[in-house]
């Protein structure tokens, strides 16, 4: 749950050491009939939380992603937006989107002081909650909820130098948790009574 992460990395600090480059490809699976696809091992890294290790795909390689499977985001809209100084500020964006069923879904993406670091991600409040916004989109567009966090949600972090064992037991442990149906997580998150994680 993105909640939990966050307030895990609030605002970057010492999580920046929890960010591990991975070393092989990782395969994802899509929504239920559309396939499996491969991320590089430039395309994600992994974030650390203890003995688990969370995949973290890259705003840029999500897109890419998106683009190529035939996810799209339908509007993206700013619902709220003030800045009055580098400490007072909040952006709201809303991305609307199409589940392969015809069913509307929209997901909300948001900034304020205290969700971003002070470097690039503070500097560019508005960017950050729209990338946010439609990145946590495309996640439930493709069915990936639960297999992946977007690096939107830690902003300004860096990956650390020290580089994942994929033939570890931490590997075995986080494809345990990947679920292997989608629509089964996204039932178990509420997300067909319409509920947004």
């Amino acid at each position: 749950d993105y909640a939990r992460i966050k307030s895990d990395f609030k605002g970057g600090g010492n999580a920046l050491n929890q960010f591990i480059e991975p070393t092989e490809t990782l395969s994802l699976s899509l929504r239920e009939g559309t396939g499996q696809v491969m991320l590089r091992t430039d395309e994600y890294y992994y974030l650390q939380r203890g003995e688990e290790f969370v995949p973290v795909i890259k705003h840029d390689a999500l897109i890419r992603l998106a683009e190529n499977n035939g996810f799209v985001i339908d509007k993206t809209e700013l619902e709220y937006g003030i800045f009055n100084s580098p400490k007072n500020f909040c952006f709201v964006h809303r991305a609307f989107g199409t589940l392969p069923d015809g069913t509307k879904v929209d997901e909300v993406g948001e900034a304020n002081p205290n969700n971003l670091d002070s470097g690039i991600g503070g500097a560019y409040p508005a960017i950050m909650s729209n990338k946010r916004a439609q990145d946590r989109l495309l996640i439930r567009l493709m069915g990936l909820q639960g297999q992946v966090y977007s690096d939107t949600e830690f902003s300004g972090n860096n990956v650390a130098k020290g580089k994942k064992n994929q033939n570890s037991k931490a590997k075995e442990e986080t494809k345990a948790s990947t679920p292997t149906n989608p629509e089964a997580k996204a039932e178990e998150n509420g997300e067909k009574e319409g509920i947004s994680r």
